[in-house]
């Protein structure tokens, strides 16, 4: 009975995938990257861009402190790596990402069995997101196009649905984003809620997280190490922040 109730959905799944894969492509060449991270069911099979230079000096054009979502980096293989090692206790809880990029944190959420809602304010990004959860994980997650630097943003991601778990993998690139972040946790943040936030090491992140320190409890690990997909060398500061 199991056969017949699982393989229907493995055959729509095939076909969703490949008609994901051909918009993908419509758009630029898309490679696979392999990347293995502890804890994985198995080696995940990242869709990146074939080119991603050419995505930077589009995003470049109308916005030169954009942030640059079509490579794998660091923080974000870090906090991935961290939810496979915390499974045990994130099943079936409501998990929103800040900043998404191409899905890696959020196809590690979807594998560990958090009901994900991965956000971006690059409809691009989301597409690969998921995608990439999807063939995965094996497991559909939530998109919302969103900037959360916009008041219209925040607005949107403190909506009705409260979460457990807020997820952010360098997402703090200039001074002005402080504030709006600050002001959005404080929306989100209730008591049995975290937010798990990776960075590496700038001088925004380390005001970002002294502020933190004031209002929340902020436990931080480093992790140092060489990083899979070409990642290369680097620190990693993992950020645990909890309501008082």
């Amino acid at each position: 009975m199991q056969r017949l109730e699982t393989s229907p959905r493995r055959e729509a799944d095939a076909r969703r995938l490949a008609a994901w894969r051909r918009r993908l492509e419509r758009r630029r060449q898309v490679l696979d990257l392999p990347i293995t991270i502890p804890g994985a069911a198995r080696a995940y099979s990242i869709a990146v861009p074939a080119n991603p230079d050419a995505v930077l000096d589009e995003l470049m054009a109308p916005d030169p402190h954009m942030p640059y979502w079509a490579t794998p980096w660091a923080s974000g293989l870090a906090l991935a790596e961290l939810l496979l090692v915390r499974r045990g206790a994130l099943t079936g809880r409501r998990a929103l990402e800040l900043g998404c990029g191409l899905g890696i944190t959020a196809t590690a959420a979807a594998e560990v069995g958090l009901d994900v809602t991965a956000s971006d304010c690059f409809a691009e990004a989301l597409a690969y997101t998921g995608y990439n959860a999807l063939r995965n994980a094996g497991q559909s997650v939530h998109t919302l196009l969103v900037d959360w630097r916009t008041p219209e943003g925040r607005i949107a991601l403190a909506g009705p649905r409260e979460v457990d778990l807020v997820l952010a993998a360098d997402v703090l690139y200039e001074a002005e984003d402080i504030p709006p972040l600050l002001e959005l946790l404080s929306r989100l943040l209730h008591q049995g809620s975290q937010v798990w936030l990776a960075e590496p090491g700038r001088a925004t992140s380390t005001r970002f997280v002294d502020e933190a320190r004031a209002v929340w409890t902020v436990e931080t690990e480093e992790v140092e190490r060489v990083w899979p997909a070409a990642a290369g060398y680097a620190k990693v500061r993992l950020h645990t922040i909890t309501p008082r």
